[in-house]
């Protein structure tokens, strides 16, 4: 999938996906330090840039992010027109050229809307989950979920390739029973994806057409929000769905306009701002929710998940925040 907000690239409109690295370097004391000198070259050449940051978690300090930082930075060194896109709509605007853009819900190859898998109320799995990078807070999530009495009627993949980033994806301390239970079966665990699910282009793999509520595992659990195209990608499948992401991403999916069936699933998860206590929090709703009649509930929210993946696949969720950036750049180009 391409990374750009634009493509192809126009000529006068330079875009950054990597502003570390466009915009910033390392010196020899390893501090990140302002590219000064290539901001000025950009100005020379360019006409207009987008500081893509949306499409990473960068950063979670709420005072003063990185995109922030960025913005008064192009704002004292390109006196042309720029603009900076942030994955947290709590940064809309903290500056004038500061825009939330939600990155994974626009240029993307998905499949169309399949009205027919929507509707299919027989369904083999209670739920599923997928995850690929083992992270510590998914190895929480996994442990819980195989421990539950209803775990056989569960599509839970994991894969032993750890890659924490806590900086990055946020930190939740294993504790030492999870440390031994981890050891104990990651060894068992595929090393590579085998099951041919391609995220971002598909919503044919059973975790999606053939489960009833899907728990999205996010790529952050850190401060603020960053939505992907893990929990985009539930919805253009029709299914419920629990998030174990960010604190508010339920909320956020609320405020786009998203379904996010209340009358369902008690979300009180989504406003726990502890870790520990948020998972704790989604799984005793899963506990609560094993016990409904799934077969009924789906025949029930046939046409409200249906509305919910055609008004995703016309890109309705996210239309104002296309619109505004559309304004801003040169010759409505998107």
């Amino acid at each position: 999938m391409s990374m750009r907000i634009i493509d192809p690239p126009q000529d006068k409109i330079y875009e950054s996906w990597q502003p570390y690295v466009d915009f910033f370097y390392t010196d020899h004391r390893g501090w990140i330090m302002p590219d000064i000198e290539k901001i000025k070259s950009l100005a020379n050449t360019h006409d207009f840039v987008i500081a893509n940051c949306s499409s990473e978690h960068w950063g979670s300090e709420r005072d003063f992010p990185l995109v922030a930082r960025l913005h008064d930075l192009l704002a004292e060194h390109f006196n042309k027109g720029f603009v900076c896109l942030c994955h947290d709509p709590s940064d809309q605007l903290l500056r004038a050229n500061i825009l939330y853009f939600p990155f994974f819900a626009w240029k993307r190859q998905w499949q169309t809307v399949d009205a027919a898998q929507i509707r299919k109320n027989q369904r083999t799995y209670l739920y599923s989950n997928l995850n690929h990078f083992a992270r510590d807070f998914r190895i929480a999530n996994y442990l819980a979920l195989k421990q539950k009495p209803w775990t056989d009627r569960c599509l839970v993949t994991l894969h032993n390739v750890v890659q924490n980033n806590h900086a990055y994806d946020g930190y939740l301390e294993l504790t030492a029973a999870e440390n031994l239970a981890w050891q104990q079966v990651r060894h068992d665990l595929p090393y590579v994806v085998s099951d041919g699910f391609e995220p971002c282009f598909q919503t044919k793999h059973p975790a999606f057409a053939d489960a009833y509520l899907h728990i999205v595992s996010e790529t952050t659990i850190k401060e603020k929000i960053f939505l992907t195209e893990k929990t985009w990608q539930t919805i253009l499948a029709g299914q419920l769905f629990i998030v174990w992401g960010n604190c508010g991403v339920i909320q956020h999916l609320r405020d786009l306009g998203v379904d996010v069936f209340d009358d369902i699933i008690d979300h009180a998860y989504d406003e726990i701002a502890n870790h520990r206590n948020r998972l704790e929090c989604l799984n005793q709703e899963l506990d609560r929710l094993a016990q409904l009649d799934w077969t009924n509930i789906y025949y029930a929210t046939a046409s409200r998940r249906l509305t919910n993946a055609h008004r995703f696949d016309s890109q309705e969720f996210i239309s104002r925040y296309v619109d505004e950036l559309k304004f801003r750049l040169p010759g409505n180009i998107l």
